[in-house]
């Protein structure tokens, strides 16, 4: 386990038996996820301390997903979604976008206060270094097709990208509250 720690450490960079050992060990025990997956209510009322330094709730007290990187949490969204899990991908896909929401705000604020260090250095933004267009876990696709599945309105039956069919419709969408 500890060689496996310095190969994360080592760098952002993963190969793609990397990625399989990762996958291999992800497991779904935790209860802060059961606890996303199970309730669209979840919030931290409900839960008391969950004794862990990351945290769980974002301000608005909206659950929060740190468990792993961002390209293994959407695929955990797309195996929700493909073993018939749709409820449970949403509140998932939501709780990765609280993060997302979250980090993004806490690296803008970090940003402003280290602009004039970073111009200097010749950066001008705050990155992640693995890019997530064109990823193998394809994470942007992931979270968006959670998320535009959910709005499809009751009619539709069809697949969300269908491979075709003699008669081509437009999907029809409607605003739904994510979880």
């Amino acid at each position: 386990e500890e060689e496996e720690e310095e190969v994360m450490a080592a760098g952002s960079r993963h190969t793609v038996f990397g990625r399989a050992l990762q996958a291999g060990s992800l497991h779904w025990s935790d209860t802060h996820l059961q606890r996303i997956l199970a309730s669209d209510s979840y919030g931290p009322s409900l839960t008391g301390t969950m004794g862990s330094e990351k945290p769980t709730f974002d301000p608005q007290g909206r659950p929060l997903w740190l468990g792993e990187p961002f390209p293994t949490a959407c695929a955990r969204v797309d195996t929700l979604r493909a073993h018939g899990y749709p409820r449970q991908a949403l509140r998932l896909a939501g709780a990765i976008v609280n993060t997302l929401r979250l980090q993004r705000r806490h690296q803008l604020e970090s940003y402003k206060q280290q602009k004039k260090e970073l111009l200097q250095k010749g950066n001008t933004c705050i990155t992640n270094t693995e890019g997530w267009v064109g990823h193998p876990l394809d994470p942007i696709g992931c979270l968006c097709r959670a998320l535009l599945e959910a709005c499809r309105l009751e009619e539709e039956t069809l697949a969300l990208y269908p491979d075709s069919g003699p008669e081509k419709r437009k999907a029809a969408y409607q605003h739904v509250p994510v979880p």
